[in-house]
This record gives C-alpha cells, structure tokens and sequence, in this order.
C-alpha cells in the first residue's frame, strides 16, 4: 500500500495494490496514463512546460496535473515486455447514482514502448460526462536519444461533441556534464472555440542534479 497525499484534489496517490507475475493492480487514488504524458515532454511535465500549462487550462486530463489522478479506481499496469508496458485504468465517477450509474465514469489505456535510444507511446482518455457530450482525449508521443540531444515531441486532441482543442509540443533536453542539462520547449495550442484563444508557448530550463532526490534549476517560459 501507499499513501501520499492529504484528502481531496491535494491527495496524490492513496493505495492498496499486488504487485507480481501478472504486473500492479492497485486499488484507490491513482496517476491515469495520462499523468505519463511528462515522459515526452523534454520540460519533463514541470510547471514551466508549455504541455503542463496548455493541458491543465484547458480542462484535458492527459496532464502531469491533479486531473490526471483518478478516485475510486482500479489500475493494471503490465510487466515491461521488452521495453513494452501497458497501462489501464478504470474508476467510478459516483456523479448521479439515483438516474445515471455511470455519468462521471473515467476510461483510459495507455501502451509505451521504451527500449535504447528510442520511446513512443499512445495514451486514450474517455470521460462519461452522462446527459451531455463525453470527453474524448488521445494522445501520441515519443523520443528519441541521440547522444548529445534528445528530442522529443507530442500531439493530443481532447474531444466534446463538436470542439475540438489540439496541443503540439517539440523540444530538445541537451546533458552538460554528467549532472546538469538544459531544455527548450516550444508548444501549440489551437482551441476549437476559436481563435482568440489559440496561443504559443516558449521555455527553456537549466537543471542541476544535487543529488537523488534533490535538483536545482532555474528557468523562463514566454
């Protein structure tokens, strides 16, 4: 079991799980596929990153953010398979138990494949928003590392009967030494509502690893 967190939108993850042969099943509080997201985010999902800010504003929960944390759930998380993990989750809204059981319900699946140089994944969000149009969110990522740079990149559409939002995201995570790194980040986002509220973003970020737990950094988003 685990438990981090308080109660509520500050409780992060809160659960009881096996872990074995089969993979994790978890019981509880849990990070979707789409908290992953960081994984192809060359700002690494920080509160910086042009995918963390466009993602969390705009209502989508393929996010490094609280909305990609999941109540009343129940998770399987494979073995790796030869740089093949896949990720499920399902958890029970409890919006409106007297006429529709199922309106807050969450789906999601995420498959990630991470072996050398080379990382990709597809992460599928579906919200059961009951009487009104369902959210639906996916996602593509993925990476890869040359040596001297890694890039990485993604693309996610979120889904509620006629909108449409996109979010596209680029950027390189450069090593200097064995302990440091810097990041640049560029990230898009077209709103279907219009374009008043399309917008750009820019970051970039210099990180410093102390050591295990701890990193120093500094860092300016446009």
């Amino acid at each position: 079991n685990e438990g981090v967190g308080t109660g509520g939108l500050r409780a992060r993850q809160q659960i009881v799980g096996l872990q074995g042969g089969f993979g994790f099943i978890g019981l509880g509080r849990q990070y979707s596929p789409g908290f992953g997201v960081y994984k192809y985010d060359a700002s690494m999902g920080t509160g910086w990153s042009p995918q963390s800010i466009f993602s969390s504003q705009s209502g989508s929960t393929i996010t490094p953010n609280s909305p990609a944390r999941v109540s009343n759930s129940i998770n399987w998380k494979s073995n790796n398979m030869g740089g093949l993990t896949v990720n499920a989750i399902y958890g029970l809204g409890e919006v409106n138990q007297q006429d529709e059981r199922r309106e807050g319900d969450f789906a999601a699946v995420g498959v990630d494949y991470d072996n050398g140089p080379l990382n990709v994944g597809v992460i599928i969000h579906h919200t059961n928003n009951g009487a009104a149009d369902n959210k639906k969110e996916w996602l593509l990522g993925g990476g890869y590392n040359f040596g001297a740079v890694k890039l990485l990149g993604s693309y996610q559409q979120k889904k509620i009967g006629g909108l449409n939002d996109k979010i596209f995201t680029i950027g390189v995570n450069v090593p200097v030494g064995a302990s440091s790194a810097v990041q640049a980040s560029f990230g898009r986002f077209d709103a279907d509502a219009g374009s008043d509220f399309d917008a750009n973003g820019f970051s970039v970020s210099y990180t410093h690893s102390l050591s295990k737990r701890t990193t120093a950094y500094a860092a300016y988003t446009l």
